[in-house]
């Protein structure tokens, strides 16, 4: 197209605007309507003002603009390089630009109405400039116009006001035009300062810069309102090689070099835009933005080029904090700049983390506890800060394998810990670990400072899982371990595996251990000691010491008055100790087969006929006869002599032995199979054995196999099964099977059968035993279940009745009851709440209902012709309570299924209900939930509730009503027709 004058083109802008206004077309009004605020036409003029100062060929120091709001016009100027016959018209031709070279949307022209925006504001905005000098009229037509000037700057846009604007709206519009966001001065190259001034005010904002290098430098923008002055400083980074693709990135410092959050921030495209950022920085990019230039879209089909702009800008975060690294200007506080919840974050913000989490996962840009940038994989974060205090870098690698903690200055961002532990595997160095490497390392202790143990001893005392009794069996429990300084600086346990004192706080001796005595006297130490149950060494304790130390053969007699003195008047935490230290001083006298001796209480037995026929001719230590007349002769009866023999140690029946056992591999597998647990961290077997049964299984004879058999009755259950116990890092699980002796004592050859032979017991029938066993009683049902022996001679019947028995779920009164009351084959029990205080508070019910347990309390009932849920369930048990009510009281009648109503002597309303088995909820109908909400009704009236597996009402009276609903859940069921 060939190129025309000004004097042409101004021709045929009129010969438009007449045809234009003669189709009824509005271009420019609509055009200039874009912009939902039309304060942002400012914004358009100051981008115009950088484009022109970026265009002119002499630079200046300062690229400046000014703004004068007078109350008929505005004066927007700027000493940039001056319109061209071009420029005037480009501004005033739609869909045209002057910008060659410069293709990007957000510089005017490219839509043709970036300086339309004016006419929000204006009808005839005025332009003067250089030899210029026009008013624009009907949006395209220039008219020359009396000239201005200012001598500071040779482009003047003059906006007269149009005369419809109110005085409300044009404050309003003053307002906003002085309060303008200062921020987008940091990212202009050629303008420096913006003076806006209006009868009331003065404002400035300026922008001071010292560059470090090209990309990189630290900004001061400044603020003065009417003589108050504010500074905010930035560092700033920018790739602004490529003019349609530039990219720039602001972190706000105080004088400190901390960085500060932005409290709201937005993505600019040289001005803000509408996109509010997670992050709380300043980014800017040329984005395409929509035309009022609000919102930055991001479609990879109409918009490609801002998915670059994004990758850009996450390129040059990386930048940035690889050069803020290298000029040690950057610190824990960056962190606190971004957001790390990762909920509803802006795709901007989103590209950015992405960005982040490269960094940190392949640099040192985090500082360890010593000061040092390390990077991330070779940090942990101390689950507790005493752990900070506690360990040393050896101790961190080889606890942790990690070089160092995690700076604190870190703590008090959590949200940025959570996301390195969640997102990026931050380890955190936890207080099992510690407490485990502690009970597992033999050198640890011995080789730390004195001054460790004190904080060792405040840090347990918050953290009691580590040793109490409660978590003794998991891997990291110090209890039975050496973790205590002694007054030898010696690191000893203060329990043994039996939990029995080995350390105590007071005055040493010779063999009495004691904590250190400056740890006794510090006031932390001694809180923990008093929590852990290290006790105060009493006078009694020296006592017993003094009589050990000085004991001999001559003497036993006094020794032993003596210690039962002591001990009978002692606490029970000094009888243990005194058991503890007695049962193994080898003090005792006792006799075998052979001759005398003196052997430790734990050693020996006290005589009774059963134990003397299983031991016999072994080498069996039993208690003398001389120590029973020693104390006659002191007039100590001889049942208080045994209850404290057996308290010393000695025993009065099988003596039971536990022993740490080894099973295959394979069984262990198979005892685990139902347990979904990885990552075995610790194992252990218990196992169990009796003294004595390897000589009755090598020359078994009937009298031991008899006496073994009723010894085994005093045996507790818990003894017959070994223990299985493996642990993860996480949960402790148990499985039980056979201990050593059951099994043995099922699969030998140790019993006779009536005809004398030696048989295994396993699957053999209880009558084909020798008369002998059941000389004095019946073999009882442990010891038959036990041994996996039979007993066939109790029909099924007799052998449920037993089993209920022996369960506890049947007992005589109940069985008095079922003779006397024939309720239909069932039987009626009172319901004895579990505490006796019944108080009369509000019922809190349950009416969740679960599925699984409906549907198998309908199977119970096979009459499916009700008509709705309360017959069908219900309909069968109210006509059985009803036929038992009746009995005592003519003056009765059924309302409802699962409700019958009493009318003399006073009105009671008997509700029923049912349940599958004891466990399982309890259904009633709907009608009760609505009477008992009726204080008045609900003073009288009772429940019956019938179980279905037992077979048993449970009768429950109006007192106990809070305690039985308090214990079960409830379900409430409505007239649902079926």
């Amino acid at each position: 197209m060939a190129k025309i004058s000004l004097k042409e083109h101004i021709e045929q802008s009129k010969i438009a605007v007449a045809a234009n206004f003669a189709k009824g077309n509005r271009h420019g009004q609509i055009l200039s309507m874009l912009y939902s605020d039309p304060f942002h036409f400012i914004e358009e003029l100051i981008q115009n003002a950088e484009d022109a100062l970026e265009r002119k060929k002499t630079k200046l120091e300062i690229g400046s603009v000014k703004i004068i709001l007078n109350e008929k016009y505005i004066d927007f100027m700027h000493n940039g390089d001056i319109f061209t016959e071009e420029d005037l018209m480009s501004i005033t031709t739609f869909a045209n630009t002057t910008k060659k070279g410069l293709p990007n949307i957000n510089q005017i022209g490219k839509f043709g109405i970036g300086f339309k925006s004016v006419y929000g504001i204006t009808n005839a905005p005025e332009i003067h400039s250089g030899i210029h000098h026009y008013k624009i009229s009907d949006f395209e037509v220039l008219e020359e116009t009396e000239a201005i000037y200012n001598s500071d700057f040779q482009t003047i846009i003059r906006l007269p006001l149009k005369e419809n604007l109110s005085k409300n709206y044009i404050q309003e519009l003053y307002n906003n035009i002085l309060n303008l966001d200062p921020a987008f001065i940091l990212f202009l190259n050629q303008i420096s300062q913006v003076e806006i001034i209006s009868q009331e005010a003065n404002y400035i904002i300026s922008n001071n810069e010292e560059k470090f290098d090209s990309n990189f430098s630290k900004k001061n923008l400044i603020t003065t309102y009417n003589g108050n002055r504010k500074e905010k400083e930035y560092l700033f980074f920018s790739n602004f090689k490529q003019k349609n693709k530039k990219t720039a990135i602001a972190f706000e410092i105080d004088k400190y070099g901390n960085f500060i959050p932005e409290k709201n921030s937005f993505a600019y495209s040289f001005f803000k835009t509408k996109l509010k950022l997670s992050h709380h920085i300043l980014i800017h990019a040329s984005f395409t933005t929509t035309p009022n230039r609000e919102n930055i879209p991001f479609d990879k089909e109409f918009t490609p080029e801002n998915f670059e702009l994004l990758k850009n800008l996450a390129a040059l975060v990386q930048k940035a904090i690889s050069t803020m690294i290298s000029k040690k200007m950057f610190s824990h506080t960056f962190w606190n700049l971004f957001t790390w919840d990762n909920e509803n974050i802006d795709i901007i913000s989103e590209k950015i983390t992405n960005s982040l989490n490269y960094v940190l996962e392949n640099n040192k840009c985090l500082i360890g506890y010593s000061k040092k940038h390390l990077l991330l994989k070779n940090l942990c974060v101390a689950e507790d800060d005493y752990l900070l205090d506690l360990l040393k870098k050896n101790d961190i690698k080889n606890i942790y394998n990690r070089e160092d903690f995690l700076s604190t200055d870190y703590y008090e961002n959590e949200n940025f810990i959570l996301y390195l532990q969640k997102k990026l595997k931050l380890k955190t160095a936890d207080i099992e670990s510690f407490a485990y490497h502690i009970a597992n390392s033999k050198d640890f202790l011995n080789k730390k400072p004195f001054s460790f143990f004190k904080i060792l001893y405040d840090f347990l005392s918050k953290h009691p899982k580590l040793w109490d009794k409660q978590h003794e069996n998991r891997y990291y429990n110090l209890r039975y371990k050496a973790f205590i300084l002694d007054h030898n600086k010696n690191i000893s346990a203060a329990f043994s595996q039996e939990n029995k004192p080995e350390i105590f706080i007071g005055k040493p001796s010779k063999d009495i251990k004691c904590v250190h005595p400056t740890l006794a006297k510090d006031e932390k130490c001694s809180n923990f000691f008093s929590m852990f149950g290290i006790l105060q060494l009493s006078p009694q304790i020296n006592t017993l010491h003094k009589l050990i130390n000085n004991f001999n053969e001559k003497n036993w007699t006094t020794f032993w008055l003596k210690i039962y003195d002591l001990y009978i008047n002692s606490e029970n935490s000094t009888q243990e100790i005194i058991h503890d230290k007695i049962k193994n001083v080898k003090s005792l006298l006792c006799v075998n087969s052979k001759n005398e001796t003196f052997a430790k209480p734990a050693e020996a037995y006290i005589p009774s006929e059963n134990i003397c026929a299983f031991l016999n001719n072994t080498n069996a230590l039993f208690i003398s006869e001389k120590i029973k007349n020693a104390f006659s002769k002191n007039e100590i009866p001889i049942n208080k002599l045994n209850v404290f023999l057996k308290e010393m140690g000695v025993a009065d029946g099988l003596k039971i032995t536990p022993f740490q056992a080894n099973i295959p591999e394979e069984e262990k597998q198979n005892l685990r199979a139902e347990i979904n647990m990885q990552n075995i961290v610790k194992e252990s077997i218990t196992d169990y054995t009796i003294e004595g049964l390897e000589r009755l299984i090598e020359k078994p004879k009937l009298d031991s196999s008899v006496a073994l058999l009723q010894l085994l009755e005093n045996v507790d259950e818990k003894f017959f099964s070994a223990s299985y116990i493996f642990e993860s890092y996480t949960r402790t699980e148990t499985k039980t099977f056979d201990s050593n002796f059951i099994k043995k004592l099922k699969n030998e050859k140790c019993f006779f059968d009536k005809n004398l032979n030696l048989i295994s017991v396993e699957a053999v029938d209880i009558s084909n035993l020798h008369a002998e066993y059941f000389k004095n009683h019946m073999p009882s049902k442990k010891i038959i279940h036990a041994l996996k022996m039979q007993d066939s001679e109790l029909s099924e019947d007799e052998r449920i009745i037993i089993n209920k028995i022996r369960e506890k779920k049947l007992s005589i009164p109940i069985i008095n009851i079922i003779e006397k009351n024939n309720l239909d084959n069932s039987i009626i029990i009172k319901y004895k709440p579990q505490s006796a205080q019944t108080e009369a508070k509000q019922l809190n019910l349950n009416t969740d209902i679960d599925a699984n347990v409906f549907s198998n309390t309908i199977n119970y009932f096979a009459n499916s012709n009700m008509l709705n849920w309360e017959s069908y369930l219900l309909s069968e048990k109210t006509e059985c309570i009803y036929r038992n009510l009746k009995k005592a009281n003519d003056d009765i009648k059924i309302c409802q299924a699962g409700h019958i109503k009493i009318f003399n002597p006073n009105e009671v309303n008997v509700f029923i209900g049912i349940m599958p088995n004891s466990l399982e909820s309890v259904f009633l109908p709907n009608k009760f939930l609505e009477l008992w909400q009726k204080k008045e009704v609900a003073e009288n009236i009772i429940v019956y509730i019938f179980n279905i597996q037992d077979n048993i009402w449970l009768e429950i009276d109006k007192q106990d009503l809070n305690s039985f609903f308090k214990n079960n859940k409830i379900i409430f069921l409505n007239s649902i027709i079926l």
